[in-house]
């Protein structure tokens, strides 16, 4: 009788894997590129049109956010307790999806700013929550080492393709075909991520593979008693936080600047997001390139980050007026330039701080600190001066972040480079 491979070997998933994954994980990232971009879109342009301040734009946009700082609940559950009959990942996946219905049903219905409208869209962050922690685990459950860089090449150029023609498309239909039939489409495009990640073939793993090779207590445990451990999190928070900007600078022009009742300027939002997209793609594969060499080097995460600052420099030509287009688009650019190499940096050192033993709950659980930064941390603070001194000077306001990160980085990296010694 043969021995059967420990499910969590590359043995193991070498022999389930199919190349039709790699087709399955590309669909799926497209699929949810446009609708984070354009349900996002949705949002940002309804609180907008509700007569929000920048204020009170920041502080509903964090409260709508708060199931992405839970990321690492939703991966526990995943890791944890699987159902053994209809597999580990997906009966999560399926609850996902069939949440999407009811939320964006009501999000369709609903016409007036009130707490069951806040509900609806939190509940739709539950749903996307739920699909996208597990699928990530999951795509670690099938993927050999070997494939992991074409997984996540199919996974990362899928997404941005999605998030290029959401952030597009929908600013230009929601105010010509009405934002309750975007609705739908945006809809739509969930639950087909939803359905089409249910095509992967999940490894049997059964609670006595968990506790045999996934030790739970022992890894926590140990874990907690690391300091690097603290401070990946406090790096992921406020280093990934300071480049959050752009939730700030979307809710001046929705609420202050009114972009999100003038279809023109919603074009001119969606044009400009797209040349984002594409200049943060470009920012992470320059970087890319030079980080191995200096990934242990804190003056060239310095470098990097005074790099950043600067791109954002433009946004003081943006200024107060909507005249100032030509300068949307340059800031755009060079924000997002920005943007990428640092997203790069942060990623970078998250993947290496996270114990391969738990590696989908840890790398959640960092994710949702880094959310925090972004959705919460940052744009209130941004929000908060911008009622006071306006949006480009408030914009600096964060860079006190960025310097507790770098300083948290700083041990990260001792502990990291004496890791890599000891290999």
């Amino acid at each position: 009788m043969a021995v059967q491979a420990n499910p969590f070997s590359d043995t193991a998933k070498r022999a389930n894997w199919r190349t039709a994954f790699l087709w399955i994980q590309g669909i799926f990232y497209f699929f949810q590129g446009f609708y984070v971009a354009g349900n996002g879109n949705f949002i940002d342009v309804t609180l907008g049109n509700f007569g929000l301040s920048v204020e009170q734009f920041a502080a509903y946009s964090a409260m709508i956010g708060i199931p992405t700082y839970l990321k690492f609940g939703i991966g526990l559950l995943s890791d944890r307790l699987p159902f053994v009959k209809f597999g580990r990942r997906k009966p999560y996946i399926v609850l996902g999806g069939l949440l999407y219905i009811p939320a964006f049903a009501l999000l369709f219905w609903l016409k007036e700013f009130n707490w069951l409208w806040i509900a609806a869209a939190i509940a739709v962050q539950i749903a996307w929550v739920l699909v996208d922690t597990t699928l990530d685990a999951m795509t670690v459950d099938v993927t050999p080492e070997e494939l992991a860089g074409k997984m996540q090449g199919a996974a990362n150029g899928a997404r941005m393709a999605g998030m290029g023609l959401g952030i597009l498309v929908v600013p230009l239909i929601g105010p010509r075909i009405g934002w309750p039939t975007t609705v739908i489409i945006i809809a739509a495009c969930a639950v087909v991520q939803a359905a089409v990640a249910l095509l992967y073939r999940e490894l049997p793993v059964s609670k006595e593979d968990l506790k045999r090779d996934m030790a739970f207590g022992t890894v926590i445990k140990n874990m907690l008693r690391k300091k690097v451990w603290w401070l990946s999190i406090i790096y992921a928070m406020f280093f990934m936080g300071s480049i959050g900007i752009g939730r700030a600078i979307t809710g001046f022009l929705m609420t202050d600047l009114g972009w999100g009742k003038d279809p023109d300027l919603l074009a001119v939002f969606g044009s400009s997001n797209l040349l984002h997209y594409l200049a943060t793609t470009a920012g992470a594969l320059l970087l890319g390139r030079f980080l191995a060499k200096h990934k242990n080097n804190i003056l060239f995460y310095i470098v990097i980050s005074t790099l950043f600052w600067l791109f954002i420099l433009p946004w003081f030509l943006v200024g107060t007026s909507v005249e100032n287009i030509a300068w949307v688009y340059v800031a755009q650019f060079t924000y997002g330039i920005g943007r990428g190499m640092m997203i790069v940096l942060v990623y970078s050192v998250v993947m290496r701080v996270c114990p391969k033993t738990l590696e989908g709950f840890m790398f959640a659980t960092l994710t949702s600190a880094m959310n925090i930064g972004l959705t919460a941390i940052t744009p209130n603070t941004i929000a908060f001066f911008t009622e006071r001194i306006g949006l480009a000077p408030s914009i600096f306001s964060t860079i006190p972040y960025t310097i507790i990160g770098l300083i948290a980085l700083h041990f990260i990296l001792r502990d990291l480079k004496k890791a890599d010694q000891a290999v």
